[in-house]
């Protein structure tokens, strides 16, 4: 199921010239729109070069109103891949990777839970544990700490790899507004590890490059310098095969609705003229497709800065992103329902709002009256922190999974 996302948010596609969910950015306003933008930024600059994530994670906090945070991939025993850490009292990080990282128990909730969970410590019914350990006692009230939100970014058989934001006592314990930001950041920081474990600018390997692109739900396309194709992911491939929004012509990547073919054309060709002096690093722009869905199209240079060197090769100077603008209402419900813990009743009424709107519209499909509807509406308002039902809309967007759904 999908829906289109609402046509009321597209004064707002100046902000679609990067690398994320422009739909998640409309969430926010004014200067927090554009912290959000250039945070979403770095964390796709950090999946290309490590040496960022600490930029990352320094913004996240900012973003989160959080004094600290940590962002650690490590297996059960305490063997850390990813390790990065900012706002912590010196020497208290080494403590914890060495001593305290075993006796935190908050780690036994993350080790059990699945990629894209979020736990609010104080809201835990492991907090009364954390409070009589030896670890709060000794690591974390000395620091000031008196609240945590962390969320599972990736898990394996063996492992897990998490991001955490805590807050110290004149930032108060963690809110709502607080959670609802890490729902927006959250999927962005999943995609962004997911391609930095492939890219590994020391260990590459073009195979494992390749099956993680194919995964992806974004359609990928490289071109060459005579703008030509010379790679795309499955999604890609797909919708090449149905020639629908896009198409070859000869070796070209075309638009199949006139306009767009026009404005595709004049962004490849801004692209290929790129110079690393000028300023233009990104191009976004919608495609226009069958049946009134819109694809928004973002391209990329790859011959400036880091993107030298992920290991492409020199045939591919163009990156292009596109992705229709729906949503998969099931999947992505699903998710916020588990985050915000919505009754299955609410869960069915936001996927209602969501993919059809109106009162009196979802009360009909529903079969039930409009006063329940209003009653389940006024619930999910007051679990979300949301105010209108597009909102709600924005809401669930940030939710949907980047990865294509299992045959």
């Amino acid at each position: 199921m999908a829906v289109k996302i609402a046509a009321e948010h597209a004064e707002n596609r100046h902000l679609a010239g990067e690398l994320y969910d422009t739909d998640s950015a409309m969430a926010l306003s004014g200067a927090d729109a554009e912290e959000f933008a250039s945070l979403i930024e770095t964390v796709y600059d950090a999946a290309i070069k490590r040496a960022r994530w600490i930029d990352a994670l320094q913004q996240v906090c900012a973003f989160m109103h959080c004094s600290a945070g940590s962002l650690l991939s490590s297996d059960r025993i305490g063997r850390f891949n990813l390790n990065v850490n900012w706002g912590h009292e010196p020497g208290y990080w080494e403590s914890y990777q060495n001593h305290y990282f075993h006796l935190d128990p908050l780690n036994a909730w993350v080790f059990r839970s699945t990629a894209g969970d979020v736990l609010v410590a104080s809201r835990s019914p492991l907090w009364p544990e954390v409070l009589a350990s030896a670890y709060y006692r000794e690591w974390v009230e000395p620091q000031g700490f008196v609240d945590c939100i962390g969320a599972t970014l990736e898990k394996s058989p063996s492992g897990a790899a998490a991001l955490a934001c805590v807050r110290r006592e004149d930032e108060g314990l963690v809110d709502d507004a607080c959670s609802f930001r890490i729902g927006l950041i959250l999927p962005h920081f999943r995609r962004a590890l997911m391609i930095s474990r492939l890219l590994d600018q020391h260990d590459l390997r073009v195979g494992d490059f390749v099956e993680a692109m194919d995964a992806l739900s974004t359609c990928v396309f490289f071109l060459n310098a005579a703008g030509e194709l010379v790679h795309s992911n499955q999604s890609g491939r797909e919708i090449l095969a149905a020639g629908e929004p896009l198409c070859l012509v000869g070796k070209s990547l075309t638009a199949t609705d006139q306009s767009s073919q026009i404005d595709l054309r004049q962004a490849v060709h801004s692209m290929l003229d790129f110079r690393p002096e000028s300023r233009l690093e990104r191009v976004a722009l919608t495609i226009s497709g069958a049946n009134g869905v819109s694809y928004a199209t973002h391209l990329l240079p790859l011959t400036s800065g880091a993107r030298r060197h992920i290991g492409l090769g020199a045939a591919a100077v163009i990156a292009v992103f596109v992705r229709a603008t729906i949503i998969d209402v099931t999947s992505a419900v699903s998710a916020a329902a588990k985050f915000y813990n919505f009754t299955p009743a609410e869960a069915r009424v936001l996927a209602e709002i969501v993919d059809h709107g109106g009162l009196e519209n979802v009360a009909g499909r529903l079969g039930v009256s409009r006063r329940t509807v209003q009653t389940h509406l006024e619930r999910l308002f007051e679990k979300t922190g949301s105010k209108r039902q597009a909102d709600l809309v924005k809401l669930v967007a940030g939710y949907e999974s980047p990865l294509r759904p299992r045959a």
